[in-house]
């Protein structure tokens, strides 16, 4: 069965098996995706409750913050010792004015820290001593009963001196914090006032929401430490918010209340014994869920689809390759092969296909080459020699004018020019000697001098040329053209770039195992890294990098790596190239 499938499956066409090929990917690549996607709703989701539950636990955390703020600073009231002096004139002075001095400074310092504290949501601040009401903001006390002042104050009283958190009136006018200010007198303890917070609760909710997502939707239940709902939001009934209460008892979960589904987190409030509930309603985000869920569904079929049109035209178009090259090897074979052609279209394709395509095409040649080389390698031997023959006649030609021209100039007296023409004759026969790789320095010598011909008449006085080389190093070796591109190069950057008048001297010495030439020549700088910018280009050379390369190249090449050239600055005005070449015993090395 195994044989018989594997039969079937290469006997089939190519087309048959890219979209088998296909098919498979597709269905594979269908069941990974529908794990993927599952899996990654599923994370999604628990990301999501997690993030949200952290949003509101944060909210709670900003009204816990709130609460204890407060606290501190009814301390700092009751402890404020110009408050205290002001409540002590209220209770012992007899004179009215004084008083009434004592009441407005408590104003002003009562006013003072509301305005400190505002952001808290602070409705009012109001301070009860000897029968006198003092109060931060007096539209907001006025509009509380007098009854729930009583009632503060009462609880306040027994609390020996500590705050005591009203909660009774939460949801119509507010929470309530009450504080005593007390004297030590006696041994004994004097009630100087009593102080009243009215907090705004709902802004409070309000404000600490605005920071949360979804915080338009955010209800809160607060629980006091007798499990008792004392806070609700106006979207539950007393009742309901209970049963949310008895529901959600730790952590973040999902509840129906009221045919309506809210995420829930429950968490504390310190300072106080307090609970809270955050409610978010949940159908929304159920929806979103869901229709993210068929959107990925949607997207994730319709890729498919597009994956299956594609590979279906893909498959039409490498099959219809392969066709072509199929029926061009049958029309090869059977027709005349000297006068097939095989299709241009392919030439600069970089693919596999474009690749078999010009391989058979260059068989094809290959095969018409080996069909005529009979009759053509006679003609191009003849041509070869017949261009050799010229060769050898253009530079016959020119050393014949040029010693022509060197006649005449003596022959009219005109010896720079025939110097000239001497120097750039011997030049010329040097630039197209290619049978000696490695020539004398006496001969590299000899050249840069009838290069230095030329150039004294072309300088003058401007140009100085000095040699500095013992005579037995003058059957050292060296590669053919060493020296004079060197030369050529202290003379364009001394001379031509430069203004005033260029020295250039080449020496030559052993050191250790080395033979080294020296060119030195005032008037120019190399840079840091000379060789190596040139090599990158980061340096512009005009041209004359390409000869200082090309010597370095030949040098290694020649006599291997640890040989070549060092560009150097000997001071601030010479710069030096040395050559190190193998031979000699003597001396030490060069230090620029």
């Amino acid at each position: 069965m195994k044989k018989k499938l594997r039969s079937i499956v290469q006997n089939s066409s190519l087309r048959s098996k890219i979209i088998c090929i296909v098919l498979i990917a597709m269905i594979l690549m269908t069941g990974v995706s529908a794990v993927c996607l599952k899996m990654t709703v599923n994370a999604g989701n628990a990301m999501f409750s997690k993030a949200l539950a952290g949003s509101l636990s944060y909210t709670a955390g900003d009204i816990a913050t709130k609460l204890s703020n407060i606290e501190s600073m009814t301390n700092m009231i009751v402890t404020n010792s110009e408050i205290r002096k002001n409540l002590i004139i209220l209770l012992d002075e007899e004179y009215e004015i004084k008083k009434k001095n004592a009441k407005s400074n408590l104003e002003r310092l009562l006013t003072d820290y509301h305005q400190t504290y505002k952001s808290n949501n602070i409705a009012y601040i109001s301070l009860y001593s000897n029968d006198v009401s003092i109060t931060s903001y007096a539209p907001g006390a006025a509009s509380t009963p007098e009854h729930i002042h009583t009632g503060v104050i009462t609880e306040t009283k027994m609390n020996a001196g500590y705050p005591i958190w009203n909660t009774d009136h939460c949801n119509t006018h507010g929470l309530f914090l009450g504080r005593e200010a007390r004297q030590v007198n006696h041994l004994s303890f004097r009630t100087l006032g009593t102080l009243v917070v009215c907090l705004d609760l709902e802004k409070m909710i309000a404000t600490s929401t605005e920071s949360a997502f979804l915080s338009d939707n955010i209800q809160y239940v607060l629980i006091d430490e007798e499990d008792h709902v004392f806070y609700r939001s106006d979207d539950f009934t007393q009742k309901q918010a209970a049963e949310i209460s008895r529901k959600v008892t730790s952590g973040y979960q999902v509840l129906n209340v009221n045919e309506s589904s809210y995420f829930a987190v429950r968490g504390n409030i310190s300072p106080n014994a307090w609970q809270y509930i955050c409610l978010v309603p949940y159908e929304e985000m159920e929806k979103t869920i869901y229709a993210t869920q068929i959107l990925v569904a949607v997207l994730l079929i319709v890729t498919l689809c597009l994956v299956l049109f594609l590979s279906h035209k893909m498959t039409r178009l490498v099959v219809s390759d392969i066709t072509i090259l199929v029926n061009e090897m049958g029309d090869f074979f059977k027709g005349d092969a000297m006068s097939f052609q095989a299709d241009a279209l392919y030439q600069n394709r970089k693919d596999e296909i474009g690749i078999l395509h010009r391989q058979f095409k260059n068989m094809v040649l290959q095969i018409q080459h080996m069909i005529r080389q009979n009759y053509i390698s006679e003609i191009l031997a003849k041509e070869a020699q017949l261009k050799a023959l010229e060769n050898q006649i253009n530079p016959h030609f020119l050393y014949n004018t040029l010693e022509s021209v060197n006649w005449r100039a003596k022959a009219i007296g005109e010896s720079e020019i025939s110097a000239m023409v001497e120097s750039l004759g011997s030049l010329l026969r040097e630039t197209i000697r290619v049978k000696e790789k490695v020539v004398s320095l006496k001969h590299e010598l000899e050249i840069v001098s009838a290069y230095i011909t030329i150039q004294k008449i072309r300088y003058g006085d401007r140009l100085e040329y000095t040699e500095n080389v013992s005579e037995n190093l003058m059957d050292l070796q060296l590669p053919h053209l060493t020296i004079q591109p060197l030369v050529e190069n202290a003379i364009y950057y001394a001379l031509e770039e430069v203004i005033g008048p260029c020295c250039i001297e080449v020496s030559a010495k052993r050191s250790g195992a080395l033979f080294i030439v020296t060119v030195r020549n005032n008037g120019s700088q190399f840079e840091e890294h000379a060789l190596e910018k040139i090599a990158s280009g980061q340096t512009s050379t005009h041209g004359f990098g390409v000869g200082i390369l090309n010597i370095e190249k030949r040098i290694q090449m020649i006599y291997g790596t640890e040989y070549g050239l060092e560009l150097c600055n000997e001071d601030e005005d010479t710069a030096v190239v040395n050559i190190y070449l193998p031979g000699g015993t003597d001396d030490e090395i060069i230090d620029c």
